[in-house]
């Protein structure tokens, strides 16, 4: 499979910082993401300290209020060797100790084949 030499991105969806409060993780992107992605940014542009899970259940990132996490996975690649990526379908979870103000948001970028 060959790809083009430029990326999309695909749209930012995210919730509102209002509805986080409690143990339970909630999805930011209930759809999943709708590309296979090469980059995938989450920005907390809330008052509130968030944590994300990729599974939902387990804590594996942290992000401040108004700061942002990349996951940029281009940069690691050999030649000859297959590109990490974040998968077609998949969703990121928020959770924070109580309700904020302001949005989370997923968005990302992909490369298109040939």
């Amino acid at each position: 499979m060959s790809f083009k030499n430029f990326v999309r991105p695909i749209t930012a969806v995210g919730i509102n910082a209002n509805t986080l409060g409690g143990a339970v993780y909630l999805p930011i992107n209930a759809g999943g993401l709708t590309k296979t992605c090469i980059q995938t940014r989450i920005w907390n542009r809330s008052n509130i300290a968030i944590n994300i899970s990729w599974d939902g259940a387990n804590l594996h990132d942290y992000i401040p209020a108004g700061g942002e996490i990349t996951y940029q996975f281009f940069s690691t690649r050999d030649s000859g060797m297959y590109t990490p990526v974040v998968t077609k379908g998949q969703v990121f979870h928020a959770q924070a100790a109580a309700p904020g103000v302001g949005f989370i948001y997923v968005s990302g970028y992909y490369q298109e084949t040939i």
